[in-house]
């Protein structure tokens, strides 16, 4: 699958609008009427596939209404769920089972520091929950102290590298150097998420954000980029039912059927 520009369809806006949509369907497509046995790790896969399509969709809702900004922050969401996804696929069960447990860990952590900080914020639990709470995270401890409180000891670049070596080609970690790296400016507020917005002429300061067809093609772009990735796993865990479709919508995608 290449991940470079490939002709003046790249930034049509309204062929990625239609790429999306189409992508949407074709991911649903798939989930239809399909019964196989499942280990833990599949469940999981499937379900960050199905939240993968919803974000996506939110993706493409933001680009219409031209708040590109914000689907640019929904992009760097949507990137690192369908690289976790396809790193739990291709991963050993326990590491699905960390995954999984890891809110047994982490819910009892935030509650410290929630006590520690604001200990006037009550969230309501009572004192069986916060015992039941406490014990959740005794049995999980070690588990997780060894990866410093994460679920994984790699990283969500290792992850990509990870998924490229299984699949072959260099896709995941194309998504990391130019998606989201790019909406990471947009997420933590730095100040080059102001540039497009701020201009000064002498003593005149203008906010302002002009947000051209161009800019929402380039976020659909690298959206559509993801879900043809993640739609391709889908299909693969499923049998590969869905080859022909997903190679003509990817061909129109990136202009080879025209």
């Amino acid at each position: 699958m290449r991940t470079e520009p490939l002709s003046k369809l790249t930034l049509d806006f309204p062929h990625q609008v239609s790429i999306s949509k189409r992508l949407l369907d074709h991911g649903r497509a798939i989930f239809e009427g399909r019964e196989f046995s499942a280990e833990r790790k599949d469940v999981i896969f499937l379900g960050l596939a199905d939240k993968c399509f919803a974000t996506s969709d939110a993706i493409r809702v933001l680009c219409e209404a031209s708040h590109v900004e914000d689907a640019l922050c929904l992009l760097r969401v949507l990137i690192e769920a369908v690289i976790t996804s396809g790193y739990l696929l291709i991963s050993d069960p326990q590491v699905a089972d960390d995954y999984a447990d890891y809110p047994q860990y982490s819910n009892w952590k935030q509650f410290q520091d929630l006590r520690a900080t604001s200990p006037e914020i009550s969230l309501g639990e009572t004192d069986a929950e916060l015992e039941e709470m406490k014990r959740n995270y005794d049995k999980v401890k070690d588990r997780y102290d060894k990866y410093r409180g994460e679920w994984t000891s790699d990283s969500i670049f290792k992850r990509a590298k990870k998924l490229d070596e299984a699949v072959g080609f260099n896709l995941y970690r194309s998504l990391m150097n130019v998606g989201w790296r790019k909406a990471s400016a947009f997420v933590h507020s730095t100040a080059a998420s102001l540039e497009s917005r701020l201009t000064a002429d002498q003593q005149i300061i203008t906010i302002e954000r002009n947000v051209t067809y161009k800019d929402g093609a380039g976020v659909l772009y690298s959206s559509n980029m993801a879900m043809l990735a993640l739609t391709a796993l889908v299909d693969l865990r499923f049998g590969k039912k869905k080859v022909t479709q997903w190679k003509a919508l990817y061909e129109e995608w990136c202009g080879e059927s025209a």
